[in-house]
């Protein structure tokens, strides 16, 4: 299954599935003139365990933003994760989003070869 493993999506539904909490926070990027992207801000998000609907989740309430410095903002929106969700541990997987390091033993992301 691991192998099948290629974005943050595939990840947090492997989890969600296996009956744990899929949640993470991720880079959220803007595309401006020119069709330059830039770092937007950051955003804490979750699969609800009962729903395999990418849309559903996606865009569901539990969606949370931070746009200040990006240091500050990736450690706000961490805390934010941990307290709301009880995460102990992140770990980066190799898409530099943040998920509980259980979930990234289990399932990670690996690197392009």
């Amino acid at each position: 299954m691991s192998d099948r493993i290629i974005n943050i999506w595939d990840q947090l539904s492997a989890a969600a599935n296996a009956g744990l909490i899929a949640v993470a926070v991720s880079r959220e990027y803007t595309v401006g003139l020119f069709g330059r992207t830039s770092l937007y801000g950051y955003r804490v998000w979750r699969i609800p365990r009962d729903s395999n609907d990418q849309l559903f989740s996606k865009t569901s309430e539990n969606g949370k933003n931070w746009r200040v410095r990006q240091s500050a903002c990736e450690e706000r929106a961490k805390q934010f994760a941990s307290q709301r969700y009880g995460i102990k541990e992140w770990k980066r997987n190799a898409r530099l989003d943040w998920v509980p390091a259980e979930i990234q033993k289990r399932w990670p992301i690996r690197r392009a070869k």
